[in-house]
């Protein structure tokens, strides 16, 4: 009984110390990214103001590091005559941190072509870690590049011969070649 509350006493204080490292590590990182997206916010709204004839005014902004920024109780002002032009309870500008993660598009995409060419992944698949909509295509290519195999169904199509042969009740009369097997002999 004894030693079980020494472990349980030892994993909770290197629990403990652990949670602490982490936090430590992670507010800078944390505030770093809060002062960047604090600086982007600043910089659109100026660049709103040179550019047009406006005086953009909100209460409070609210930087998120994981979803984005929200602006509350906005006022667009008519520069020269302090005119309110527009009022808006709030908006909110997200963005998605993982798309911010992904890279270089044309690394991602030369990956993902050469994973598609060596078979293990599919189209499919890319598809999905692109947030894009499947094209439902229950193919698998085998080798040739032009033999298709359908998983669910259990066949093999080979579109140079455009033949269909069901993996499990493989049709008898199709046993390679054309007409004739042997294509050798004339």
């Amino acid at each position: 009984m004894r030693i079980r509350l020494i472990k349980l006493g030892t994993s909770s204080i290197i629990f403990i110390f652990l949670l602490i490292i982490s936090l430590l590590l992670v507010r800078p990182i944390y505030l770093s990214v809060t002062e960047k997206l604090i600086s982007i916010r600043d910089d659109i709204l100026l660049n709103i103001e040179k550019n047009t004839a406006l005086t953009i005014k909100y209460e409070k902004a609210s930087p998120s590091i994981l979803s984005g920024l929200k602006l509350h109780n906005i006022q667009v002002l008519d520069s020269q005559s302090n005119l309110v032009l527009l009022k808006i309870n709030s908006v909110k500008f997200a963005y998605n941190l993982s798309a911010l993660l992904k890279g270089d598009i044309e690394k991602r995409f030369n990956a993902y072509s050469l994973a598609i060419k060596s078979g293990f992944m599919q189209i499919d698949e890319v598809r999905y870690r692109e947030d894009l909509e499947p094209l439902e295509l229950d193919f698998i290519k085998l080798g040739l590049q032009d033999v298709l195999y359908n998983p669910k169904t259990k066949e093999i199509y080979t579109p140079n011969t455009n033949k269909t042969t069901n993996i499990t009740n493989p049709d008898i009369t199709m046993e390679g070649g054309d007409n004739n097997e042997d294509r050798n002999t004339r």
